[in-house]
């Protein structure tokens, strides 16, 4: 989505007797392997295939300090699927190309960091290509927060020219503006042009305790068609944590609103484009103690109750902020590949809609809500933890598919042509061993094994439990 962020770290000073670093490096290497289950994806029987798939990536960056500059260059390689059994689902409007096994393609590796920054005084700038994250990630994230019982496999990506200060102690304000290369919405990758000016205030108590206020104008148009978007997003969040006798309370909470006008989106009523209104929310509540962690995670993505008017009032959450892994990440991303192949096909579609592209969110949490109890026990050793936890899901307008609702006539369906009732899409349980080793050198090992549950509803169409298994391997330096 809309990308912004606050370069907290450019403001930090370094330790009497912490001289910065001629040259700093780091790096991640994962492995994945995942066994995914089989279901039908459309009306026309068409079934994403069970499989077991293996992918990469290596996320590295190197800092150099030149004289006062830093320089940062940076990015992930070999990122994609290199074995396995791909998805069996024509097209490649998934930006992970799941699709695809390979990873020596263009689409593998992504550049990340390309910028300076400097110090001057009490003001920091920087210039350059780097990611973007804010608040907890809702609608800006950078895609290197790792979740429980999730992934993340994106970040949002710009070249952005910024100026940082802090006006007074524990305040920090930054104006800036950016050239987005991608994000939810679409960047230079997706055929976009877009820029967008941003400012926002953050006071930080400490690094637990803060508030932040984000306010943004975009203006993006769509290369081939010239078609534009615009509008501006107001974004507010906020952090605390609390010590009381032996536990930790942490809550955070961050709220985004849009306005503005989207021409890259019409409906039959109103050819020229839709006006948009759109909100979303998410909140974190833990309870931390040395040997557990129980935890409440909860977000709501506003929905389009009536597609026909002049109001466009869908909210995706960010790709990379997620809840569980099967729900949203897998089945929600299978269906919106099969419906957009639907879409643009001539037998169903002579002129596909205005906008068809927006139907593929990669698995984003989109028009819905959900509530995400978990439980963490550290106690068995210092190096292992286990989860457990589960995704409550519901959709905040009720469950249809837009395009085959529309061809049955408006009375709702869901993407297999099935009469829908109500908001609920399901239940999902999730487990988790993770293993974490530190070595003296600072390298880092990590093993976590991970399995996902999905108890759909008869909304969903599917009548039998869908599980998956994945097994991931971290190294980092």
């Amino acid at each position: 989505m809309l990308m912004y962020s606050f370069l907290w770290t450019a403001m930090a000073e370094p330790t009497a007797d912490e001289a910065p670093k001629p040259v700093e490096t780091s790096g991640t290497l994962r492995l994945v392997a995942t066994q995914r289950p089989g279901f039908v994806v459309d009306f026309e029987g068409r079934e994403l295939e069970s499989g077991l798939v293996f992918d990469s990536r290596f996320r590295t960056q190197v800092d150099l300090d030149l004289s006062g500059w830093t320089l940062q260059v940076g990015g992930d390689l070999i990122d994609g699927q290199f074995a396995g059994s791909p998805w069996n689902l024509d097209g490649t409007t998934h930006n992970y190309h799941p699709e695809v096994i390979g990873v020596f393609n263009a689409s593998n590796f992504n550049l990340r960091a390309a910028q300076i920054k400097r110090k001057f005084g009490g003001l920091a700038v920087q210039s350059g290509i780097t990611t973007s994250h804010w608040g907890l990630g809702l609608i800006a994230n950078d895609g290197n927060h790792e979740q429980l019982f999730s992934r993340t496999d994106y970040g949002d990506r710009v070249f952005r020219t910024a100026a940082i200060t802090k006006p007074m102690d524990k305040l920090v304000v930054m104006v800036g503006g950016d050239w987005v290369l991608e994000d939810d919405i679409g960047g230079y990758t997706d055929g976009h042009m877009a820029y967008q000016g941003l400012a926002s205030a953050q006071y930080f108590a400490n690094k637990d305790n803060a508030v932040g206020f984000l306010s943004v104008y975009r203006k993006q148009t769509k290369m081939d068609t010239e078609k534009s978007l615009e509008g501006m997003i107001l974004d507010v969040y906020a952090k605390g944590l609390q010590s009381v006798g032996n536990l930790e309370l942490y809550g955070a909470v961050e709220g985004v609103y849009l306005h503005g006008e989207h021409g890259q989106i019409s409906n039959r009523m109103n050819p020229d484009g839709l006006a948009v209104r759109s909100y979303g929310t998410v909140a974190q509540l833990e309870v931390r103690h040395q040997k557990a962690t129980m935890g409440l995670h909860a977000g709501f993505a506003s929905g389009d109750a009536n597609p026909s008017d002049d109001v466009y009032s869908t909210f995706s959450i960010d790709r990379d902020y997620n809840a569980g892994s099967m729900i949203f990440d897998l089945h929600q991303a299978a269906t919106e590949v099969a419906t957009y192949n639907l879409i643009t096909d001539p037998e169903h579609a002579g002129n596909p809609p205005d906008g068809v592209e927006f139907a593929v969110t990669e698995g984003a949490i989109r028009q819905a809500m959900y509530l995400q109890p978990t439980f963490t026990y550290k106690g068995f050793t210092d190096w292992m933890d286990v989860a457990v936890g589960s995704v409550l899901a519901w959709q905040t307008v009720p469950v249809s598919s837009p395009f085959i609702s529309y061809r049955n006539g408006g009375v709702a369906v869901n993407h297999l042509g099935e009469v829908t009732t109500g908001y609920q899409l399901g239940v999902e349980v999730n487990w988790a061993l993770m293993i974490n080793h530190q070595y003296d050198s600072g390298l880092k090992n990590g093993l976590s094994i991970e399995g996902a549950h999905l108890l759909p509803s008869a909304n969903m169409g599917v009548e039998d439990t869908l599980s998956m298994v994945r097994v991931q391997q971290t190294i980092g330096f």
